[in-house]
C-alpha cells in the first residue's frame, strides 16, 4: 500500500519520531497515535497506522485508540455548547 502525496510530504513528522537513526523495530504506539490524532483525518489515521504496523494487529488497535483520542480531544476543544444543547464550532478563520 502507498501513501497519498500529501501524507508523503509529512514524512518528516514520523522521521522525527524515531529515537535512532538505523532501522529500528521498536516505536511508541503512544507517541505515534498522538502526533497522528493532531495532525490527520481518521480515514488517513487508518491509512498511516495500517502502513506502519499493518492492518488489524493488536499495535494498530492500540495506535487507533490513541489516535482517535487526541483527534477527538481536539475536536471538543473546537466546540461550544450553547444554551439551547447544540454545539458551534467556535474556530474563525
Amino acid at each position: 500500500m502507498t501513501l497519498p502525496a500529501h501524507l508523503i510530504a509529512q514524512q518528516g513528522m514520523f522521521d522525527s519520531l524515531q529515537v535512532q537513526k538505523h532501522h529500528q523495530t521498536t516505536i511508541d504506539l503512544v507517541k505515534v497515535g498522538t502526533a497522528l490524532g493532531n495532525k490527520l483525518w481518521p480515514n488517513e489515521i487508518m491509512t498511516v497506522a495500517e502502513c506502519i504496523v499493518g492492518k488489524d494487529t493488536p499495535a494498530f488497535n492500540h495506535l487507533i485508540k490513541h489516535a482517535m483520542e487526541e483527534y477527538e480531544r481536539l475536536a471538543d476543544a473546537e466546540m461550544e455548547v450553547l444554551g439551547d444543547g447544540y454545539c458551534t464550532n467556535q474556530h474563525v478563520g
